[in-house]
């Protein structure tokens, strides 16, 4: 390694953060010790793990001008790691930072951070994340606006309260290309859907939308060509009326929480002209439905409507429902993929008898038969039948247990 150019070495050191750099390779030899203090791409991260010793060491080896990402980490119990950095450096030294990473950051120290690093500017990726147990008492709303309207800002992430990001009152025009949202309201969406012309990837950790007001909606939004909804909690006519405005949608996810209502998964099934109609582009369409019941007559039903030419050759998105059964109770996942793999989950617990059933299709060939597979407890098994030897011709009878010949 020693004999290598410097600007191989360069390439090598963007794959180590700061603190290998300069606490290892800097060591071994003159050589890289003069080529580690030339590299102006470090990384710097500090967790909540890492010792007060090491950060101020660091933070006297470094240039600041040389640092283009920072990423600084407290935990709900630990908020020294700011600290630390903050009483440890001079924050208008960082000329070159284009990336900052935020976890669990007191207010002041959050404020007394941020407002320097403002002042340069340049900034291209900021993310923020607060315990769901930290609370921000001042109003720092401000101080996120003008993060937003930074000129070269591209990537913004608020893994925050959403009663601060409501509270944000958007720039009227921004250049954000990629935003994460833990939750906002809808009439705050829409706002921000307006402000944002070059928004292209949208994600929200929770859609909780069920103040929708179809009277208010945004223009109809062309640069959108990825959106994530997590953990719905809206009825499926809502999507489908936000999902009206993203007509050059390219790939669409959305996750639905346990106990969700059926007519959903029963809308969800005949999506093809829905598709077709309002947004044809989409090429990627990932789903995963969580849903419990008591009772479930016939599983393969919830695949029939996926088994068309549509879903199968056109597309080609395959659905898997897999379905749970034990203690009197009956959990049933529906999901998405690209391929025929069915996934188990790896903690099957006792008592527990999990088969999923699949569409498939092959040689371009739509396959009217369903896909079957199954993952069981052994142990279990043996226990209920008396016999170690099963063979796996299954009957599954409404209400009971499974059994085997």
């Amino acid at each position: 390694m020693t004999t290598l150019p410097a600007e191989i070495l360069y390439l090598i050191f963007d794959r180590f953060s700061a603190n290998d750099i300069h606490f290892s390779l800097r060591l071994v030899c003159k050589r890289l010790n003069t080529i580690t203090n030339n590299y102006n791409r470090l990384r710097i991260k500090f967790t909540y793990r890492t010792s007060k010793f090491d950060i101020r060491r660091l933070c006297r080896i470094i240039q600041p001008e040389n640092v283009i990402s920072l990423n600084l980490q407290n935990s709900y119990f630990n908020s020294n790691t700011v600290k630390y950095f903050l009483s440890s450096i001079y924050l208008h030294q960082f000329s070159r930072l284009r990336s900052l990473t935020l976890f669990d950051v007191e207010e002041y120290d959050f404020q007394t951070l941020i407002s320097p690093l403002l002042m340069i500017s340049i900034l291209e990726s900021v993310t923020l994340k607060m315990s769901e147990y930290k609370r921000w008492l001042n109003n720092s709303s401000d101080l996120l606006i003008h993060i937003i309207a930074l000129p070269n800002i591209s990537q913004l992430t608020l893994d925050i309260s959403g009663e601060i990001i409501n509270t944000i009152s958007w720039p009227s025009t921004c250049n954000l290309q990629k935003l994460t949202l833990r939750y906002c309201s809808y009439y705050q969406l829409c706002t921000i859907l307006d402000h944002s012309p070059n928004l292209r990837i949208l994600t929200l950790k929770r859609t909780n939308m069920l103040m929708v007001h179809k009277t208010l909606h945004p223009t109809t939004f062309q640069s959108l060509t990825s959106l994530t909804l997590n953990n719905i909690y809206m009825p499926i006519d809502e999507l489908e009326y936000l999902l009206s405005f993203q007509p050059n949608l390219v790939s669409l996810k959305f996750t639905i929480p346990t106990s969700y209502s059926l007519e959903f998964v029963q809308h969800l099934s005949q999506w093809e002209n829905f598709i077709r109609q309002t947004i044809p582009l989409l090429k990627s369409f990932h789903f995963y439905i969580d849903m419990s019941f008591f009772e479930l007559e016939d599983v393969e039903s919830f695949l029939l409507p996926f088994c068309t030419t549509f879903w199968l050759q056109e597309k080609r998105w395959f659905i898997t429902c897999l379905y749970t059964t034990g203690f009197g109770s009956t959990r049933i996942c529906l999901y998405s993929s690209k391929n025929l793999t069915v996934t188990f989950s790896n903690n099957l617990n006792y008592g527990l008898f999990s088969y999923a059933f699949s569409t498939a299709s092959y040689d371009n060939q739509i396959d009217s038969s369903i896909m079957w597979s199954a993952r069981f407890n052994v142990l279990w098994l043996t226990q209920v039948t008396g016999t170690s030897r099963v063979c796996m011709t299954t009957v599954l009878k409404k209400g009971e247990w499974p059994f085997f010949e």
